[in-house]
């Protein structure tokens, strides 16, 4: 296992073939203005910019992407050591944690990141900002929701734009809607639609560069609720990137509350009362060494599956889990 440190921010964004993209601002429709999707930061300061975006969930706690961290390949993206929230530097404690189940799979329209979550621990706790709730429920399937992050703009006809390159220049914080459309066991599927299609949210938004890791929210009863994480996207064969029927990808965050309980441990916000993630693992065990097999990796499979989790809960508190990818031709973003 190798163990990275968070250094200086380095994002790239490329593009992978026509019908698959890695989603890291907010594009818009093309009916509405840009101020209207621009938000005030010192208002809304639960989002924060430290490379990637990210939620404030507790006051020394942030929730972001595991692969804001980690990478695509294992190699990890440079992220900043400190944030800044209202006009204040918060250094990062230790190094961010990512999920160590995370892994990226390519497939035939995206590229799925499952577990793409991870959390950031601040060395000092933020006072003057509310944090966002975590979403414990199950029926995130047709709520609208409220899309956050920073980074590039555009419109769903005319697309991204990229006025410095593949980075980020001002880190401008948005707000768009959109409507859960799919989800699955780990996922949350928002498409982005046009206003003449008549389905469109009122401020319908899309994922874009420099989302990765921000959340999607639900507003009950008047309190807001992270409910995704900002993974990936993809397109329609033959369609560009960022252009209605687009389809943005967010890590559901409802499904990880026991690994979340585990980091996190007395600094847990939620309600959840279950299993700890390492308690939901069932390890390999090790064959004995005369027994029958069918061939000559099982022992050493068994004894790699109690190491990991070994590792990961004496860990947990400050280290970065190496998952290596098996798709070879992804880029950071």
């Amino acid at each position: 296992m190798t163990y990275h440190k968070v250094g200086l921010v380095s994002l790239f964004a490329i593009f992978l073939g026509s019908n698959i993209f890695n989603a890291d601002a907010v594009i818009r429709r093309h009916d509405l203005d840009d101020s209207l999707y621009l938000m005030d930061q010192n208002e809304y300061a639960f989002n924060v910019y430290w490379g990637c975006s990210a939620t404030l969930i507790h006051e020394q706690w942030l929730l972001t992407a595991a692969h804001c961290i980690a990478g695509y390949d294992g190699s990890g993206i440079s992220t900043n050591d400190s944030v800044e929230i209202l006009d204040t530097t918060y250094l990062v404690e230790g190094e961010p944690i990512f999920h160590p189940g995370y892994v990226s799979i390519r497939t035939e329209q995206y590229d799925e990141r499952h577990n793409d979550i991870a959390l950031v621990k601040l060395q000092n706790p933020v006072t003057s900002v509310t944090p966002i709730k975590l979403y414990e429920g199950e029926d995130e399937l047709n709520q609208v929701i409220e899309i956050w992050g920073f980074g590039h703009s555009g419109n769903g006809v005319d697309g991204q734009i990229m006025p410095c390159g593949s980075e980020p220049c001002n880190q401008e914080l948005r707000r768009g809607t959109s409507r859960v459309s799919n989800i699955t066991s780990h996922e949350l599927f928002l498409n982005f639609k046009s206003p003449d299609s008549g389905n469109a949210t009122e401020f319908e938004a899309h994922i874009g560069n420099g989302d990765s890791g921000g959340g999607v929210m639900l507003t009950i009863a008047g309190v807001r609720y992270v409910a995704g994480v900002g993974s990936t996207a993809f397109v329609g064969v033959g369609n560009e990137p960022y252009l209605y029927g687009s389809t943005s990808v967010y890590e559901r965050v409802s499904v990880h509350m026991n690994w979340i309980k585990e980091v996190m441990g007395d600094d847990f916000p939620g309600e959840y009362s279950g299993p700890l993630y390492s308690e939901t693992i069932t390890p390999i065990m090790p064959v004995a060494r005369d027994a029958p097999s069918s061939g000559g990796g099982s022992a050493n499979l068994g004894l790699i599956a109690l190491l990991f989790i070994g590792s990961f809960l004496r860990k947990r508190k400050g280290a970065l889990i190496r998952i290596i990818k098996p798709i070879d031709s992804v880029d950071n973003v």
